[in-house]
Order: C-alpha cells, then sequence, then structure tokens
C-alpha cells in the first residue's frame, strides 16, 4: 500500500474508528493502484474516515481557478467512491493554503462526537418480508393478540401499529446489514471465478458460479425494468415505443401541464364537462348510496397493482392482498362506518331533484373534512397571484417546521449549527429576520415598496404581515408576493451555501 496508509484509531470516550491517510501520485497510471487497493482492503462493518491528498478532483467544479473539463481519471475516482459506497463529509469555514515553500495542503478538522441520536424512521411495508417463512405465523398472532377496548377504528389502528412492532422486530432479526451480505456474496463469487480461471473446473463450481450469477443479473434486470417506461400513450391515443419519442411525449405533457403556453383541447374540456353534468340515473341512486359487502370491500384491495407507493402508515395494498384472510374483518368493521357516513351525504345541489341531481365535490368534501379555524393569513399565502412552492415554503415558516440547523441539532442529527450566510446560530427568527445578509436584503425590498425600515424580529413581522397584508387591491397583492418570494429565496440561497457551495450577492438575490 504505497499511496495510502490504514490504521485504527482509539479514543477514550468515543467509538473506534478506522482511518486511511492517502497521498495519491502525480501520475494518472500509478493513481488507478490507489483505488484498486482501497476496494481491496476496504472496512466493512466499522466506521471508517479516508482523508489526504487524492491529486484527482471528483467535481470540475471543484477547481478554482475555473471548471476542468471531465476527463477519464475523474470518472476513475467517483467509480471508486461509489463502490466503497463512502459519502463526502460536508465542510464549512474557509480554506487556509501555507506558503508555497512550507506546504501547498491545508488543515482538515475533523469534530467526531459519540451521542448522535437517531430521529426515528418511518415504518413502511416490504414485500421480501413474505418470503420469511414466519411471517404468516408472526402476523396472525400481532393481529389476533391485540385486545383492547374502543371503537372499530380504534382496534384497526392498534393492531396495524402491533403489526408494525413485530415486523420491524423481524425486519432486525433475519435482514439486516444488506450491503455486508451483498459484499460477501460478491467476495464469494470473486473467488469461484479465480478458481475457474485458474483451472480448477468441475460441475460444482460451475452450477455455484451460475447460481451467484443468477441472483445479481436477476437483481439487475428487475431494478432495470421497474424504473424503465417501454410504452406511453399520449393524450391524442397514440402509442409510443421509441425511447426518445417516449421521453419527448412526457417532457412534453408536464411543459403544458406546468406552463401557460400549453392547453387544454377542446374535446377534453368536452370530456370534462359532460362527466361533471352527468345525472345519476334512478337505478343507479341505491347502488351509489349503499353500504358495501365484505366481497366489494375485498374486490377494492385487489385491484390495486401491486408495488404501489404505501399510505401515510406505511402499508401498501399488498400487505392487505396477502394477508386478507386474516385482516379481513377488522378492516370491514372499520371501513363500514365511514362508507355509513358518505351515504348520509346530500348528493347535489340543495332542493334539486333526485333524478337530476350533478355529483358536488364541494359539498361532499364540506360534510366529510374535519373543519379547523380560518387562520389570519391563509388568504393571502394562497392567492392565486403567488407560486404555490415558495407559498408552501412560507407555511411551513409560519408552523416553524422549516428544517433549520437549531431543529436538526434537536433531533440528534450531526450539524454544524452556524449560519451560512453570517456565521451566527442559525434558527428560524435568526435565518430570516436576523441575519445581517438577510436584514441587508429586506431593506432593499422593503424599499422598493416604499417601507423604509429596517427588518425586525420575526414575532414583530408577523404581526406587520399579518395587519398590512390583507385585501386584494394591486399593491396588496405585489406586497403579498414580495413577501412569499422574498422568504422563499431567501430559503434557496441557504441551500445553494449549504448544499453547492455557491452564494450570491444580495442584490441579485432581490
Amino acid at each position: 500500500m504505497e499511496q495510502h496508509v490504514l490504521c485504527k484509531v482509539v479514543v477514550l470516550g468515543l467509538s473506534d474508528f478506522y482511518l486511511t491517510r492517502v497521498y495519491g501520485a502525480n501520475v494518472y497510471g500509478d493513481r488507478s493502484a490507489l483505488w484498486k487497493s482501497l476496494v481491496d482492503n476496504r472496512v466493512v462493518g466499522a466506521p471508517w474516515v479516508i482523508a489526504g491528498d487524492f491529486n484527482i478532483f471528483k467535481d470540475p467544479n471543484h477547481f478554482k481557478g475555473g471548471k476542468l473539463p471531465e476527463n477519464v481519471a475523474m470518472e476513475e475516482f467517483k467509480s471508486c467512491i461509489d463502490e466503497l459506497d463512502v459519502t463526502e463529509l460536508a465542510g464549512h469555514g474557509y480554506v487556509h493554503v501555507q506558503p508555497p515553500e512550507v506546504s501547498d495542503h491545508c488543515l482538515l478538522s475533523i469534530h467526531l462526537k459519540n451521542d448522535i441520536v437517531n430521529g426515528p424512521k418511518s415504518f413502511k411495508y416490504h414485500r421480501f418480508w413474505e418470503e420469511h417463512p414466519g411471517y404468516t405465523d408472526l402476523i396472525r398472532c400481532c393481529w389476533e393478540g391485540y385486545d383492547e377496548d374502543g371503537s372499530d377504528l380504534d382496534g384497526l389502528i392498534g393492531r396495524l401499529r402491533k403489526v408494525k412492532e413485530g415486523l420491524n422486530e423481524l425486519n432486525r432479526s433475519s435482514f439486516v446489514d444488506i450491503s455486508g451480505k451483498v459484499h460477501q456474496c460478491v467476495e464469494e463469487l470473486r473467488e469461484v471465478q479465480e478458481q475457474i480461471y485458474n483451472g480448477d473446473v468441475n460441475s460444482e463450481l460451475m452450477c455455484k458460479e451460475r447460481n451467484l450469477m443468477e441472483v445479481f443479473v436477476r437483481s439487475v434486470v428487475a431494478y432495470t425494468q421497474r424504473h424503465k417506461i417501454s410504452m406511453i400513450e399520449d393524450l391524442d391515443g397514440v402509442c409510443h415505443k421509441d425511447p426518445v419519442q417516449v421521453e419527448e411525449v412526457i417532457v412534453q405533457f408536464y411543459r403544458d401541464l406546468f406552463t401557460s403556453k400549453g392547453s387544454m383541447k377542446e374535446e377534453h374540456r368536452g370530456i370534462i364537462k359532460r362527466t361533471v353534468t352527468a345525472r345519476v340515473p334512478e337505478e343507479y341512486w341505491n347502488q351509489l348510496v349503499a353500504v358495501p359487502g365484505l366481497e366489494e370491500v375485498r374486490k377494492a384491495f385487489h385491484v390495486m397493482a401491486s408495488g404501489k407507493s404505501p399510505g401515510p402508515d406505511g402499508f401498501s395494498a399488498d400487505f392487505y392482498k396477502h394477508n386478507w384472510g386474516v385482516v379481513n374483518g377488522e378492516v370491514y368493521k372499520a371501513v363500514v362506518p365511514l362508507r355509513a357516513k358518505l351515504s348520509e351525504v346530500e348528493w347535489g345541489m340543495p332542493g334539486a331533484r333526485r333524478q337530476t341531481v350533478r355529483l358536488m365535490q364541494s359539498l361532499l368534501w364540506a360534510d366529510v373534512r374535519y373543519g379547523k379555524d380560518t387562520v389570519s393569513w391563509g388568504e393571502w399565502l394562497w392567492s392565486s397571484c403567488g407560486i404555490p412552492k415558495f407559498a408552501f415554503i412560507v407555511w411551513l415558516l409560519l408552523q416553524n417546521r422549516l428544517s433549520t440547523k437549531d431543529r436538526l441539532c434537536h433531533w440528534g442529527m450531526e450539524v454544524d449549527p452556524h449560519c451560512v450566510l453570517c456565521g451566527g446560530l442559525e434558527s428560524h427568527d435568526h435565518l430570516f429576520f436576523e441575519c445581517s445578509y438577510t436584514a441587508q436584503v429586506w431593506r432593499l425590498i422593503l424599499q422598493r415598496l416604499g417601507e423604509y425600515r429596517g427588518a425586525m424580529s420575526w414575532a414583530q413581522e408577523r404581526l406587520w404581515v399579518e395587519g398590512t397584508m390583507g385585501g386584494r387591491s394591486f399593491k396588496q397583492r405585489i406586497k403579498q408576493v414580495a413577501f412569499v418570494s422574498a422568504v422563499a429565496v431567501l430559503w434557496e440561497e441557504r441551500n445553494l451555501r449549504c448544499f453547492q457551495g455557491t452564494s450570491r450577492e444580495c442584490s441579485r438575490v432581490v
């Protein structure tokens, strides 16, 4: 290992970790041996830090003297990083380079903490659990073992919660260290192929190699097919199979959907109009409002395609289809009261005759939804002249739910708590209204709005916004759009500095 040294670091009070010190060769051909050596001597199952001078850039934009053209050496470096499955540490601060006669390197300080607490991960149902021999007994035991008082809906939620606990335990006991098992399988395949290459050919080795290769080929093919669109039908009903045409149809669809250049075709507008004003015949009325039977509920689950994204509780339709014989009773008891509530809704315009009733979604939504008090900022925040993406960011700010660094630290994540715009401690109040950078941006924006003052605290700004943002005049609309856009662009500037290392002047942001 001429270009790197591997050692184990023991620090009192902290977990042990491995450190690889690298000094890459200046010649491209010699550096190829470094990448192979790192892969062959990788650390598995323990914390590992790789640091040093690689004498190559991973990204052409990292070169301070201008953008470098990508070359084979960069590609080999990135391939090595991908194969090692390592991540570049996020850094902050300035690069202090020593004088040329001293060194052409700079110091790197890595802060270690032993009290990192990962937040709870959301549950997601995986179909590979079904292949475990004890899966069915586990589901039945968890489902039938729940015995607490409450409504049918409470019983369903409680049983699903108990199943989550059982499946999480099954995952920890039988499906952990997937990457380690994959690496072990790769090493086993490599050893078998080396034996065959060296002339030790026999039927047992050939069969073993074929079985190992089938595992990888099957997984690669399945992954490729799952993420590939082989055919698509456009709005005119024409099917396209050529990959280039498939891409053009998708791009054109969303371009028409999200821009003002596209327009709805007259025939599609007619279809929607006829659908909305369609009358419900008398013979279908009772079917529309009737409470469904157990078989109808079963069919509703089984027509859902497999592999679809799960709901908010983490359970996809695959769970219910695979375990319908166990869960059907409680699911049906929880669904029937909700469906009975929908049956009581007045399906149509007030005073309209049953025979000519129209399905009004607004009336249905108003009847079944859980209403809350109207907020003072709802009208100006969700105005039609605003940008939905920007409004959503401001809505998160109003709820104090943006992932600022003080919240990330509170969750136990290892992040630098300082603001990337000015160096202070980042929080909602600081980032948008107390930071020197944002204060300068707000001053320029307020001057253009005719408000000659500086930025106040978030509590004071919120009172000012709620007191002056109301109304639908042109001037008020300008204020609303300016405030919402300013918050969103400042959040964007913060993210650019955090994740891409780029920055913009205040005047350009304004």
